[in-house]
């Protein structure tokens, strides 16, 4: 994605976003990623680091992201 300068942060974040839901293996990778960086560098708990990071990518929790990740998995190896 080229980044346009009169973007708003706010259309980046959107756009972003989509991008990754477009790419299960990206999304969990940079999901796995943002829950280790809250974990540790934030000094959350595990459980807490990676309901937070899925919230962070738009999902209620880590489970309905893993489980949309395995239908996008199984739907593109069709």
């Amino acid at each position: 994605m080229v980044k346009d300068p009169t973007m708003s942060k706010n259309a980046i974040t959107y756009y972003k976003k989509e991008y990754l839901r477009g790419n299960p293996e990206i999304l969990d990778d940079y999901y796995e990623e943002r829950a280790a960086i809250l974990e540790y560098d934030a000094g959350y708990s595990r459980y807490n680091a990676e309901q937070l990071a899925a919230q962070m990518y738009g999902f209620k929790n880590k489970s309905d992201l893993k489980k949309w990740i395995q239908m996008q998995k199984a739907n593109t190896s069709l």
